[in-house]
């Protein structure tokens, strides 16, 4: 008799998933209580897809956190906040989502954790790489950091992020 496999989301992936959704709460909540607001829907959005096991609350709750981000934008956000909080939440989608559809391919008690971490950390560096280049290349351009742009082009990355994901 074979024992059936628990398919719930993996915790590591989980607790990181809302480890960067609280790091986009605690970086809009810095600029607006509004923004905060709205993250705050995200990151319980976020929480209730990696414990429910859903990939569309997960990504439903990363698109609010980053609704959050634009929220703390319009409230004269620092360029480089805003590019930390987006990182948050983009960490919070691709955390989430591997907690979610590893637990469904290999089970919850698979010994992943070390592919976990490696995701984890390969995540973040491409992540704060990307915040340090755009973060330098906005100081240099002529006229300082201009919002608008900034939120475009956050908006670019989102859209280019899902396209890349299968």
């Amino acid at each position: 008799m074979t024992q059936e496999i628990d398919r719930s989301r993996q915790r590591l992936s989980g607790a990181l998933a809302v480890a960067a959704g609280l790091l986009t709460l605690v970086v809009v909540a810095l600029w607006s209580s509004s923004a905060a607001a709205v993250a705050l829907g995200g990151l319980a959005l976020v929480l209730a897809g990696v414990t429910r096991g859903s990939v569309a609350a997960v990504v439903a709750g990363s698109l609010v956190l980053f609704g959050g981000v634009i929220v703390a934008g319009l409230a004269d956000a620092g360029p480089v906040w805003l590019l930390v909080g987006t990182l948050g939440a983009v960490l919070a989608w691709d955390f989430g989502e591997q907690a979610v559809t590893l637990g469904q391919q290999v089970g919850r008690h698979a010994a992943t954790a070390r592919g976990e971490l490696v995701h984890a950390g390969v995540s973040l560096a491409v992540g704060v790489a990307s915040v340090g280049v755009v973060a330098l290349v906005f100081s240099t351009v002529d006229g300082g950091f201009h919002v608008g742009a900034l939120v475009v082009l956050l908006v670019a990355a989102l859209v280019l992020v899902s396209a890349i994901r299968p």
